[in-house]
Order: C-alpha cells, then structure tokens, then sequence
C-alpha cells in the first residue's frame, strides 16, 4: 500500500493517511487469517506466530491471542449478520453462504 501511494500523484495521498490505509487492510487481512484458522480448527494463530517471532513476552502472547480471538468472532458476528440482511450495500446476496453450505 505504501509503495502504491509513492507512486500516486503528490497531492493524491497524504503519508499519514496511507499508513492509516494499510493499517487497517492489514487488520482486515489479519482477521480474514484468523477466520480461516478458527473454519479449518487450527490450534495457532498466525498473529500468535508472528508475536512470538518478534519476542513478545507470555503474557503479551495470552493478552494478543485472546483480542484475536474476540476480533475473529466479531469479524464472523458481522459476516454472518449480512448474509442474513444481505443487499447491494452489504457486498453480500442474502443467504449466500447459507445455500453454499459455507460453514461459518
């Protein structure tokens, strides 16, 4: 994302607000992961992996598992309420996942 936004045209994007930008597609990107892991029954976290790496300590590890956790059941709260809903403003067909039998 960064990158992309040195290529733009000065007055496109500003710094700042290139970083909040690829902030928060990595966290998107991040819960997307986690969602992934808890449909295929994995026991690690990719952020669990990627917070030992860098040395977090135990603590810091539980504290960052557990916000992964509740974030990923948030992330799956709010999918699931639009396919309910579903509509043009959402991005999803109402009952889209419930006819594709996609397990959420």
């Amino acid at each position: 994302m960064l990158a992309c936004a040195d290529l733009l045209p000065s007055p496109a994007v500003t710094l700042p607000d290139a970083v909040d930008l690829a902030c928060a597609m990595e966290m998107f990107h991040e819960a997307s992961l986690v969602h992934d892991d808890i449909c295929d029954d994995s026991v690690l976290r990719r952020c669990t992996i990627g917070a030992a790496v860098v040395g977090v300590d135990d603590d810091g590890l539980r504290a960052l598992t557990r916000y992964a956790d509740q974030f990923a059941l948030a992330f799956q709260i709010m999918d699931d309420v639009r396919d309910v809903e579903g509509g043009p403003a959402l991005g999803k067909d109402a009952g889209g996942d419930l006819d594709r039998r996609v397990p959420t």
